[in-house]
């Protein structure tokens, strides 16, 4: 849940998958993981200076979903 909340390693994402991480958990805002990789995806679409972030934050939606 916290590395799609802050991080945007998709192999640390695969690796935490492999080792059973649940990517149905959710927090106290009902939110799941794909949740807030969305999230972070549309507050930074727009941004120039973020579009290697934003393709390695592609990466982790296509991997969850």
């Amino acid at each position: 849940m916290i590395a799609c909340e802050v991080l945007s390693d998709i192999e640390l994402i695969k690796v935490l998958c492999e080792a059973g991480a649940d990517i149905n958990s959710v927090n106290n805002d009902s939110k799941m993981p794909l949740t807030f990789v969305k999230e972070r995806i549309d507050k930074k679409i727009d941004d120039p200076s973020a579009q290697e972030e934003v393709s390695k934050l592609k990466l982790i939606y296509d991997y969850l979903e």
